[in-house]
């Protein structure tokens, strides 16, 4: 079977895309055309893959692009991975009568409202607005994959089949880690204040007692331009420039190394819609690499992983301040028992465990 697949927003070495859904459906002896925005001259040929990157920077221009070469290659199913190539896909469906599949990566309704920065007023009118688009578009749909049980309902209650697909990672394991002689504490993914990055950096400028055994690395990207920088000024006016790092996200075989090499895995998140409803992939990296995992206490987050983590309130930066001390001042023995982590990913929240569940999904 031939199956396109169609992102403006990830990369062509996106772990979930490509790693995860698209080796899979190698595996199984299908062929798979990759359709990447923007993204460099990276075009691959091999085995029945290819990739394919239309150097362009308007999405009206990607999706007449994308639109062109599925009329002429024909496929027997079309994954999107962005709402906005809902109407992309459509045009596709009709008129080559294919499955169109909508793999959603986010809560998009509430990312919209923790993200947008127009006054109130305003922003709930975009926000409705946006969501009118998607429901409009998404009873043309004929499946739609969630990363979040939460979310079967809000698809499936408009009558379209939708299938929960975890983003658990690749079961990846390791040797030995290289020793490092200070407690290192990590964080990746999106870097925003809403994400917690913000109450980490206060947490660690009142643990002086740490300040010359600890390392706090964060890497990934920012959503909203200058967040960045405003982090870095506020780590170089508390006077913590030696101790917290940020870095540019890392390629996903890389970033596992660093997170092997790490003491501790945190998970900062506020108590906003969006992480009310999401998943987190980065708990079960941090449980995969042997770390101890400290995060918010989000109703998810403990439905899968209970006691596996070390919770506190979120946003409540004092609370996050205190488990850190309870932490470091074990590490030790949290560490040795940071294998109950791994075997809970070996034996049940891993890619391979749910990788039938995808190929059903996407071929049934």
């Amino acid at each position: 079977m031939k199956i396109l697949v169609i992102t403006c927003g990830h990369g062509p070495t996106d772990d979930r895309i490509y790693f995860k859904e698209i080796q899979s459906l190698l595996i199984h002896g299908h062929d798979v055309v990759l359709l990447t925005m923007n993204r460099g001259n990276t075009d691959t040929i091999r085995k029945r893959f290819r990739h394919i990157d239309c150097q362009c920077t308007r999405l009206k221009q990607y999706k007449n692009f994308a639109e062109n070469f599925a009329y002429n290659w024909k496929p027997d199913r079309v994954i999107i991975h962005e709402f906005e190539l809902l109407p992309c896909g459509v045009k596709i469906k009709a008129g080559l009568k294919i499955p169109l599949i909508f793999d959603v990566h986010e809560a998009h309704r509430e990312m919209w409202s923790a993200f947008s920065t127009k006054p109130p007023g305003i922003k709930q009118i975009i926000n409705w607005s946006l969501g009118a688009f998607e429901r409009f578009h998404i009873k043309h749909v004929d499946r739609v994959l969630v990363p979040s049980p939460i979310l079967i309902d809000r698809y499936s209650n408009s009558g379209i089949a939708t299938y929960f697909v975890p983003n658990y990672p690749r079961l990846i394991s390791f040797n030995d880690g290289i020793a490092t002689e200070k407690q290192r504490i990590i964080y990746h993914g999106q870097i925003s204040y809403e994400r917690g990055i913000g109450d980490l950096i206060e947490a660690v400028k009142n643990l002086p007692q740490y300040h010359d055994t600890l390392n706090v690395d964060i890497y990934g990207s920012e959503r909203l331009p200058n967040t960045i920088t405003r982090m870095m000024c506020q780590i170089k006016k508390l006077g913590l420039g030696k101790i917290i790092s940020i870095h540019d996200s890392l390629l996903y075989d890389d970033i596992l190394v660093e997170l092997f090499r790490a003491d501790i895995g945190i998970v900062p998140f506020h108590d906003l819609p969006m992480f009310q409803i999401a998943v987190p992939i980065k708990l079960f990296e941090y449980m995969m690499c042997n770390c101890v995992v400290v995060t918010s206490d989000l109703p998810l987050i403990r439905e899968f992983i209970g006691d596996i983590a070390h919770y506190y309130s979120p946003g409540d930066i004092e609370g996050l301040q205190n488990i850190l001390i309870t932490v470091l001042e074990n590490i030790k023995d949290l560490k040795k028992r940071a294998i109950a982590g791994r075997k809970l990913i070996e034996k049940k929240y891993n890619w391979g465990k749910i990788e039938s569940m995808f190929i059903d999904a996407v071929i049934g």
